[in-house]
C-alpha cells in the first residue's frame, strides 16, 4: 500500500508545473547575493535570509537598530544584481511583478517566503 501512495505522490508531482523544472539556488548563489548587498549596504554583518526562484532571490535582514530590510535580487548572465531595495516587505506577489518579476515566480516567490515564515 505504501508503494501505491509513494508512486501516486511522485506522479502526482511531477505533473505540477514547475517541480520538475524548478530552478533552486545553491548556496554560492545566496553566498553570491549577500556579497553584493554588502557591497551596496556596507552592513559589515549582514545576515540575510534568502528564498529563491531563479533567476530571481529575495533577501531579507535587520539593520541597526533592528530596522528591517528587504530586497529583490536578479541573477543575469551569472551575476546577482540588486533590482529593489528598501524597508518594504516584498511578500506580495503584485508589488514583485511590478518590480519586473514574471507572474509565475512571483507567486512561487511569495509561497516560498509564506511557507519560509518570513517575518518583517
Amino acid at each position: 500500500m505504501r508503494t501505491i501512495a509513494l508512486t501516486a505522490l511522485c506522479v502526482a508531482l511531477l505533473g505540477i508545473p514547475g517541480v520538475v523544472d524548478a530552478k533552486i539556488a545553491s548556496p554560492d548563489d545566496a553566498i553570491a547575493a549577500t556579497e553584493v548587498l554588502y557591497h551596496r549596504t556596507r552592513i559589515e554583518d549582514i545576515n540575510a535570509s534568502v528564498v529563491a526562484e531563479l533567476p530571481y532571490m529575495v533577501a531579507w535582514w535587520k539593520g541597526a537598530g533592528g530596522k528591517r530590510f528587504s530586497s529583490l535580487l536578479k541573477k543575469t548572465k551569472g551575476n546577482w544584481t540588486i533590482v529593489h531595495i528598501g524597508t518594504d516587505a516584498l511578500n506580495d506577489a503584485r508589488m514583485l511583478e511590478r518590480l519586473g518579476v514574471p507572474p509565475g515566480l512571483a507567486v512561487k516567490l511569495v509561497a516560498d517566503l509564506n511557507v519560509r515564515g518570513t517575518t518583517y
